[in-house]
């Protein structure tokens, strides 16, 4: 009985993880240079071997049933680096990376990593980016 309630459980979190992985990437759907995160869920342990109870007589009726999942849980969760659409801008200083890449751009915490392609020159005439 109490595993039943385990599994559903493991089920309810691992759900609300994956609603929330979902919620995050829509949310996000329009950010240039997005990448969405994916993210899959597995079988978490299987108990041994399962045999139905004994009839009223407390004779044992030993055919096997099968296996007992504990529930579900959630892989780690991986980012989708392919490649999304292009389009034209009509803006000079915007650019966009078609395969593998990122730009290296600094920041006041050291070198961070985008594929957000809009940039602009700030006041000295430096290729800042938008942000």
């Amino acid at each position: 009985m109490i595993k039943g309630l385990y599994a559903a459980a493991s089920a309810m979190l691992a759900n609300l993880t994956r609603q929330s992985t979902l919620s995050h990437n829509i949310a996000n759907l329009n950010t240039p240079g997005f990448k969405q995160i994916m993210i899959s869920m597995d079988d978490f342990i299987e108990t041994a071997a399962i045999f139905p109870p004994g009839d009223l007589n407390g004779a044992a009726n030993n055919k096997y049933v099968g296996n007992l999942g504990l529930g579900v849980e959630t892989i780690p969760e991986t980012t989708d680096f392919s490649q999304g659409g292009l389009r034209e801008t009509g803006e000079e200083l915007d650019f966009a990376i078609q395969g593998a890449g990122f730009f290296r751009v600094m920041t006041p915490n050291g070198e961070r990593y985008t594929r957000d392609g809009r940039f602009a020159r700030d006041l000295d005439g430096n290729l800042v980016t938008i942000d």
